[in-house]
């Protein structure tokens, strides 16, 4: 008797020891190792836990055991309450952990979008209530039984220990059908990466957010059977009996079969203002039924502005919705990184480089025009100082102050960015979120009438019916050609449509009507491309420190990496811009060597030695009525929403216009920025007082 004691006591000490060495380990790396922390690792500690809360409570058994103490049942259910509760606690958890790696191979992408915390308590809590049924009914069946050791069947009557055999048995076959279901599942993820080749592996392997695996899998599995009906109805309700419905079924696969043909959100133009808007849209509602498409012109978006953007960031501005813009602007690139990853891959790096920006004035007017923008900036919250100019000579000794009266500096949230990687950044979320990008040329907008008005057209006269027929008609959809060979224009039907076609804006309005209709249809969209040029100039003399500079005139240098590399060019006024040749794809280097280097030299003489490195040109989308952005809906076309005039601001503001535009859809209003006095109605109004 004493030797079987001794062996009860070296297995429990040594169960203890050695268990909850293992138990106790998972816990602590499931809480502190953030790399390790999931739902199923959540679950498994919460078992591991019980476990260990289990053996502890053996402990004071081996005392009572060794010592023939003795309790009766009313003594020992209190000591082994916590034993019978995460036992209990433990047999249910192991059938939930069973469930949970069935939910987790059968249902991947509902499975990763749940959220944790509530996951993890609605498997935690019938497991705690089993643990409390069976602790309480221990209570309510006391006895004076006397019992050598206090364990948790002992603490329960006989009829409760029938139980606890059920129970363990039901553990060992779950314990059995999890390790069956764990293998079958591991043996399935072989066979699928075995047989499956190419992007047929991508896509059954793939848990990207915004899609579902049944509703994909179902949908290719019906497919054909869909395509077939679809066929099969056309061909037999054609009045014509051209084609027989059978054979016009069977035939392969078409093109424009695999082409969207619908979308709830059609968008012209695939670069930043484009695309910011695609993803605001998905981020806000990623329903793979809510159907965003974005049109990309092949041979205009080489020439895209946000490609060659110079990714200036500044708010020193005098409207306070830019300022608004600006100030979201950077704060979101701050943590660019955040919003943009994709699942478990490396955050992007958008290159963003802070630097301030000092904006000069050499006239009185230009000075009081300077001081009233400051107060409108420090209201807004942006941190912007003004310098007169002997503050400007003691913070800036290499830069020359003649003819200067006052300079503002940004000395927070502003700098420069890699437009092409925020843009390519964009993009691939995008395409995770569910965007669908379509390589076409839009050839023309889709019309439906609003209303049936077949007799008043009729006895009109000609030239009020032809206007009228316009205003009767809402835009239904576009006609794109894809860029593919031998391909045709078709129709995609859409609820919304937006106008981000950037420089090219202007001509895609013409192709809605705009400006070529009488009444407010006579009003064009004036947007227009414009030629900029940028130079790239390597000046070693010129300190790294300076801030980015820019002229009264226009003319701007800012740091284009770290060192003393620069990019240079000239921003002109409206009336400059109309005496531009805009037809030039080339670049103008008498820009640069008549006007720009010597006023570069006279302000900063460090750039008497500099030489240029590269240079590129590139269009921008101008509103020439006032300069400012066209955002908002065309008062004929409801929904036709134009995103366009941005200029050079396109970087800065890009991003919030399309979550203005987002907000717009989905509340009914602006919320965060009011962007309403930037539509249209103050350009048919013939209203500048708002031009900056």
């Amino acid at each position: 008797m004493d030797t079987l004691k001794l062996i009860y006591a070296i297995e429990v000490i040594f169960y203890n020891i050695f268990g909850n060495f293992g138990n106790f380990h998972l816990v602590y790396l499931t809480i502190f190792r953030q790399e390790l922390r999931s739902k199923s690792a959540y679950l498994q500690a919460i078992t591991s836990f019980s476990h260990a809360v289990c053996l502890l409570n053996q402990l004071p058994n081996v005392a009572f055991f060794l010592l023939n103490f003795e309790l009766s049942r009313n003594q020992c259910v209190f000591v082994a309450t916590p034993y019978i509760l995460c036992a209990n606690i433990q047999c249910v958890m192991m059938l939930f952990i069973l469930i949970d790696s069935i939910l987790m191979i059968s249902f991947p992408i509902w499975y990763r979008n749940l959220g944790t915390f509530k996951y993890v308590l609605a498997m935690f809590l019938p497991s705690l209530a089993s643990g409390l049924f069976f602790a309480i009914a221990a209570f309510l069946m006391l006895d004076s039984t006397r019992v050598p050791v206090c364990s948790g069947p002992n603490a329960k009557r006989h009829a409760l220990e029938t139980e606890v055999a059920n129970v363990t048995r039901r553990l060992r076959a779950i314990l059995f059908i999890y390790l069956i279901s764990w293998f079958t599942g591991g043996f399935g993820n072989n066979i699928t990466a075995l047989f499956l080749k190419g992007i047929a592996l991508q896509y059954a392997t793939s848990n990207m957010p915004g899609e579902d695996v049944m509703k994909r899998t179902w949908h290719g599995l019906t497919y054909d059977f869909r395509r077939w009906k679809r066929r099969y109805d056309e061909a037999r309700k054609d009045a014509f009996k051209r084609r027989h419905p059978i054979a016009h079924m069977k035939h392969s696969v078409l093109d424009q079969e695999v082409f969207p043909f619908r979308a709830e959100i059609l968008i012209i133009g695939g670069g930043l203002t484009g695309s910011s808007t695609a993803y605001w849209l998905k981020e806000r509602f990623r329903d793979e039924d809510f159907k965003v498409v974005v049109i990309e012109d092949n041979d205009t978006f080489p020439a895209n502005s946000s490609l060659l953007s110079t990714g200036g960031i500044t708010q020193q501005f005098a409207i306070p919705e830019y300022i608004d813009m600006s100030l979201f602007t950077v704060e979101f690139l701050r943590h660019a990184g955040e919003h943009l990853q994709i699942l478990d891959s490396e955050k992007p790096d958008i290159n963003f480089l802070p630097t301030g920006l000092l904006k000069l004035a050499t006239t009185e007017a230009e000075a009081d025009k300077m001081r009233d923008a400051w107060k409108i900036q420090v209201e807004k919250g942006a941190k912007v100082l003004l310098l007169a100019k002997n503050d400007l000579a003691e913070r800036f000794p290499e830069i020359n102050f003649d003819g200067v009266i006052l300079g503002s500096l940004g000395l927070e949230n502003e700098g420069t960015i890699d437009t092409w990687r925020l843009l390519s950044a964009i993009r691939e979320k995008n395409i995770t979120l569910g965007v669908q990008y379509v390589k076409a040329k839009l050839e023309g907008f889709e019309f439906e009438r609003k209303r049936a008005n077949a007799e008043t057209h009729a006895v009109d006269d000609p030239d009020y019916a032809d206007d009228n027929k316009w205003r009767d008609q809402r835009l239904s959809g576009v006609l794109v050609r894809p860029q593919m060979n031998d391909s045709s224009a078709r129709p995609i039907r859409a609820h919304l449509i937006v106008n981000a076609a950037g420089p090219w804006a202007g001509e895609i309005a013409k192709m809605a009507g705009m400006g070529m209709g009488k009444g407010i249809l006579a009003v064009p969209l004036p947007v227009k491309p414009r030629k900029r040029d940028v130079f790239v100039v390597y000046a070693p003399d010129v300190p790294v420190d300076i801030p980015a500079i820019v002229e009264p005139s226009g003319i701007y240098c800012r740091q284009f990496d770290v060192g003393n590399t620069f990019l240079v060019g000239k921003s002109p006024s409206l009336e400059e811009d109309a005496k531009i040749d805009h037809s030039r794809t080339d670049v103008d280097y008498d820009l640069f060597y008549k006007e720009i280097w010597p006023t570069l030299v006279d302000r900063v003489p460090g750039f008497q030695t500099a030489k240029v490195k590269s240079a590129w040109t590139g269009k921008v989308d101008v509103n020439t009525f006032d300069g400012a952005p066209v955002i908002g809906e065309h008062p004929l076309y409801p929904n036709l929403h134009m995103m366009c005039g941005f200029g050079e601001r396109g970087a800065m503001h890009s991003l919030a216009a399309g979550r203005s535009y987002a907000e717009k859809i989905f509340e009914g209003a602006y919320i965060n920025v009011n962007l309403r006095k930037f539509d249209m109605r103050r350009i048919i109004k013939m209203d500048r007082s708002f031009a900056e």
